[in-house]
């Protein structure tokens, strides 16, 4: 389950992008959380494909990625919650509610990055620098693809 050349033939943009969006504005919680299990189980195996690791580097890096998609799912639920109080709000969004949604998204992206870094951190003195750069840019491509899916699926604040 390699990077498409063509992003659009990405699986797990949509699905993340898409089922969250939507589910936050039909309301449906279930959706969404199903949505982020399955998410969860599509990122490991295309990280799994693409990292192309030896025996001995896949013994440090499970472990390690392990901990971090778990820390990335907290942080998906996060954006969830975000996603949901957008969704509830909408129609009767003012200044204040908008700030207030600003700031947590600014946040949770500033997280979503640190914990990115702090990881990448952690696998360069295991298995080098240039299997960690691997890693950052694998889930980097995840991440913005499903971002951009994320975006298309919530119309602009009025």
């Amino acid at each position: 389950m390699a990077f498409p050349s063509n992003p659009s033939g990405h699986l797990l943009a949509p699905l993340a992008g898409l089922v969250l969006a939507a589910a936050a504005f039909a309301q449906d919680r279930s959706t969404a959380e199903v949505a982020l299990a399955a998410m969860s189980t599509q990122r490991k195996a295309m990280v799994a494909d693409n990292m192309r690791l030896t025996p001995s580097e896949e013994k440090e890096f499970w472990p390690i990625y392990n901990q971090y998609l778990r820390d990335h799912e907290r942080l998906s639920n996060r954006l969830r919650d975000i996603v949901e109080r957008l969704a509830r709000e909408f129609d009767t969004l003012d200044d204040e509610t908008a700030s207030e949604i600003l700031e947590s998204y600014h946040e949770f992206r500033k997280d979503r990055l640190e914990l990115r870094w702090k990881t990448a951190k952690k696998l360069a003195k295991k298995i080098g620098a240039k299997r960690s750069g691997r890693f950052y840019q694998i889930e980097n491509k995840i991440d913005m693809l499903t971002d951009v899916d994320l975006a298309r699926g919530i119309p602009l604040v009025e």
